[in-house]
């Protein structure tokens, strides 16, 4: 099987078996895509494909079984061309899978210094969801990814602690909760609030930690990222609940403080595939990643 064959394959599970938005990944059309496929079963000797109604649906159970031998190659694939270019001090890659949240306040000065030891070094960032990312990693998309949730607990990635962060409450100046110096669980809960959508920087132990108090939080609007809650906090839908991290330059035009005695903290993991070859870029990012430390600016 061609390498060709094992990055439509993987593309085409990326994109939910969705020939139309494979094809368009892929720059091809989606007749050739179907000629590929066939042509890759018929390499085989028999399906791998489940269809209904002329329609892909996913993997079948050989499909599947297939699936982990084609990320292992895939994976070889990466790592050698990594080594090939790291030995021949060619101008290479780093391919970030990161969340908004990382994306927009933490990689910023992590690429800054990067760029400044590394100058042939280009990067890619991959913006997705945590489960997006981590499955991107385990399959050779991207090289790191950085993500609160999900990282630590994919098998087929090595992850580790970066840093830990809590949250910061934001709200219009005229807020009941600017007044209040500590604002209590019982306070938070009187008020509609923005925060962040399902499954995105800490909403878990955000849910868990209102849930233990017997208390159900007022949320109108939820995001995945800071910049929408801090415009809809601005338009007076609610108060804000965001990571620190969206606070370490201040929030203009809104109160904010800390919320960390009503909070634990959380921890952001950055991860890569089992059996990963890290070029030295990839060793010192991790590094980097790790030393940071988050800290609002009030």
């Amino acid at each position: 099987m061609q390498m060709a064959h094992i990055d439509l394959l993987l593309c085409l599970e990326e994109h939910s078996f969705n020939l139309t938005l494979t094809a368009q990944a892929l720059h091809k059309t989606q007749s050739a895509l179907s000629k590929q496929l066939q042509k890759i079963e018929a390499t085989i000797g028999m399906p791998i494909l489940e269809r209904s109604h002329g329609r892909l649906q996913g993997f079948n159970a050989l499909g599947q079984q297939l699936r982990q031998d084609l990320a292992a190659l895939k994976l070889h694939s990466s790592n050698i061309t990594l080594k090939t270019k790291q030995a021949g001090q060619l101008s290479n890659e780093l391919k970030l899978g990161v969340t908004h949240t990382q994306a927009r306040y933490i990689l910023p000065a992590i690429i800054i210094q990067l760029k400044t030891e590394y100058p042939s070094l280009a990067f890619s960032i991959r913006q997705g969801t945590p489960e997006q990312i981590a499955n991107w990693a385990a399959v050779g998309i991207v090289d790191l990814a950085i993500a609160t949730e999900t990282l630590s607990d994919h098998p087929q990635l090595n992850s580790s602690a970066c840093y830990s962060w809590n949250r910061s409450l934001i709200c219009n100046i005229d807020h009941p909760l600017a007044s209040i110096k500590q604002p209590t669980l019982k306070d938070l809960s009187k008020y509609p609030l923005v925060t962040y959508s399902q499954g995105y920087t800490g909403r878990a132990l955000l849910d868990a930690t209102f849930a233990k108090a017997h208390l159900t939080p007022n949320i109108v609007l939820a995001a995945s990222d800071a910049d929408i809650i801090v415009t809809y906090v601005k338009l007076g839908i609610g108060y804000g609940i965001v990571a620190d991290m969206a606070c370490m330059q201040g929030v203009q035009g809104l109160h904010s403080c800390s919320l960390s005695h009503v909070f634990s903290d959380n921890t952001t993991y950055i991860a890569y595939a089992r059996g990963k070859w890290l070029s030295p870029a990839m060793h010192r990012c991790i590094s980097a990643l790790k030393a940071i430390k988050v800290v609002a600016a009030y």
